[in-house]
């Protein structure tokens, strides 16, 4: 299938358009990431002022439509590929995990920018995520969070904050084999490696 022409703009660090890149590789819709430097430029024609931003311009078109928003971004691209789901019902429970994800991606952003990072960290770690991660290995069907055992946007969605959170703690998945061993299986397939590999790209969430 013949996709638009996408450009992805965003800073070389690892964040919001971790899951972008997932869904990208796996679901085969070729985009070229422009990693944003000191170069603010792109703020007189986002929508909103921020980052990611996504340039789709379709085949004969003289000019980019412009989507913003990391979620709505990784949905779009997701539904290029065929990923989200195969039916309305796999498409919601993608969107579920989706956002359900976003809400902890929400929490150590929270923390991360607290005036005691390291504390308000530690108090997180100890404290939610863990009771978080139990209620995602809860929803396992198996290897993936889908029945027929597909791997679908909602999977990248929860490996991508997954890969975060272990880059955080090193344990965090300890007391969620389940979920250790969902994060594993992904993490050996080659169109994840081919994201989880790149080079030039740092953490941006730390513990102090």
């Amino acid at each position: 299938m013949s996709h638009p022409e996408l450009t992805f703009h965003y800073w070389p660090v690892k964040a919001r358009n971790w899951f972008i890149l997932l869904v990208s590789s796996v679901g085969d819709v070729p985009v070229k990431w422009e990693r944003t430097g000191n170069d603010d430029s792109w703020r007189s024609w986002s929508p909103f002022g921020q980052l990611p931003l996504l340039q789709i311009k379709p085949a004969g078109a003289e000019k980019a439509e412009v989507l913003s928003q990391s979620l709505a971004i990784a949905r779009y691209i997701a539904k290029l590929g065929g990923i989200l789901g195969d039916n309305a019902f796999q498409e919601a429970r993608s969107d579920e995990l989706i956002q359900a994800w976003d809400d902890v991606t929400n929490l150590i952003s929270k923390a991360h920018y607290d005036a005691n990072r390291k504390a308000a960290m530690d108090t997180l770690f100890a404290e939610k995520v863990p009771a978080k991660l139990k209620q995602f290995e809860a929803l396992l069907h198996g290897e993936t969070f889908f029945a027929d055992g597909k791997v679908r946007a909602g999977d990248l969605a929860i490996f991508a904050g997954l890969d975060i959170v272990l880059s955080l703690q090193a344990d965090a998945l300890d007391a969620t084999p389940k979920l250790r061993h969902f994060y594993d299986k992904l993490a050996a397939d080659p169109k994840v490696k081919a994201v989880t590999s790149l080079e030039g790209v740092w953490p941006y969430f730390k513990r102090e």
